[in-house]
């Protein structure tokens, strides 16, 4: 006899609409915003991600992980932004159970460029020079940040180079300050301990540093 109950069998035209639906709606690793927003979502020791798509067909998709770290700006070194083993396994368990079987992902952390700002500013003649030297220097430190700086204070975006104009700007704005007088910007291997190079008016940074 004919069966009765049940539904019909869905149409290939809804799944059309539907399937599109239901991966934007959070619950699978599919675009590398989804890799960011999970990843964000995986751990609260997490301050940013950045998911970098495969260099060649059948490779991982590279996820760079800044960790969250309780530093003072002006105190934050090289180590401090490793990835905690704890931190990158808890990633990979969240993510695993969210990608695609056929993608793989690697965990990686950005590759750090190091700056040195030197700079001549004029104090009004009401400020102690000391307090503007020390109030610039926290500037800046705030402001060529990873975790905290940029110009929104979430941290130094992602693309972004860093230029002469963006200091000038962060040093007028220093309370006392009445005049920047002169700007240099060097950069800085932190892994290998040799002179800054001067770079003259732009640091540009690859889609894999900060």
């Amino acid at each position: 006899e004919p069966a009765t109950g049940g539904v019909d069998a869905e149409t290939v035209a809804n799944a059309k609409i539907r399937g599109p639906l239901y991966l934007r709606g959070g619950h699978r690793a599919v675009t590398a915003k989804d890799f960011e927003r999970l990843t964000l979502a995986a751990a609260p020791g997490v301050a940013r991600a950045r998911c970098l798509p495969p260099p060649a067909p059948g490779q991982p998709v590279r996820l760079l992980v800044v960790p969250r770290v309780d530093v003072a700006p002006e105190g934050i070194a090289l180590r401090n932004m490793a990835l905690p083993r704890e931190l990158a396994g808890q990633i990979k368990s969240y993510l695993d159970d969210r990608r695609l079987l056929t993608t793989q992902v690697r965990i990686d952390v950005p590759s750090y460029q190091g700056i040195t700002v030197a700079a001549e500013v004029h104090a009004a003649p009401t400020v102690r020079p000391e307090k503007i030297r020390a109030d610039a220097e926290a500037a800046l430190y705030a402001f060529i940040n990873p975790v905290s700086g940029g110009a929104d204070g979430q941290g130094w975006p992602f693309d972004a180079d860093l230029s002469i104009g963006d200091l000038f700007s962060v040093l007028r704005g220093v309370a006392g300050v009445t005049r920047v007088e002169t700007v240099h910007l060097f950069s800085v291997d932190l892994q290998n301990p040799r002179a800054p190079e001067e770079v003259g008016q732009r640091i540009r940074l690859a889609r894999d540093e900060l």
